[in-house]
């Protein structure tokens, strides 16, 4: 494989990991900004709690929310019995998380650090959504997309200075 070719796959890579890591680092960052030791436990319970099944319902309820924003609601068509559908799972999922899983450590975090607390516990299960859906192998792929419309010269010239 020559230099160009080479650069070529390492940009790529490069690209689509910026990429990743930002869309993932933004709940990430929610979270780190009310961390305490309460939060801290009760987002550790959350993630304890949850199966892959869970995580299926978060996935397609951050999906149902996301597509309502103006820049992407044109892209796709989620039916009105389809969200109902969506929101009642994630209801449920969020009923028993707060309420029977994870309720001792829900009751301490709203004591010791008030409602962000449980806000900043959620963004960390949200991030956790969020990883499952970006490390799917599809989604990865669908990363490097970008590509061909990055201009590999100029980026290659700006990395050799």
């Amino acid at each position: 494989m020559d230099r160009w070719a080479l650069l070529g796959v390492r940009m790529k890579k490069l690209i689509t990991t910026v990429g990743l890591a930002a869309v993932m680092a933004l709940p990430v960052m929610a979270t780190a900004a009310h961390a305490g030791p309460s939060t801290d436990a009760l987002a550790q319970c959350l993630v304890r709690s949850t199966t892959v099944e869970d995580h299926d319902v978060l996935e397609r309820w951050i999906f149902a929310m996301v597509t309502r924003h103006p820049s992407v609601a044109s892209m796709t068509s989620i039916s009105d019995a389809q969200r109902k559908d969506i929101n009642q799972k994630a209801g449920a999922l969020f009923t028993r998380l707060l309420t029977d899983n994870c309720a001792t450590e829900v009751k301490k975090a709203y004591k010791d650090e008030g409602e962000p607390a449980i806000e900043a516990a959620f963004a960390n299960l949200g991030a956790t959504a969020m990883q499952d859906i970006m490390s799917d192998p599809s989604v990865q792929a669908a990363g490097g997309d970008i590509q061909p419309y990055v201009d590999n010269a100029k980026l290659s010239v700006l990395l050799s200075q």
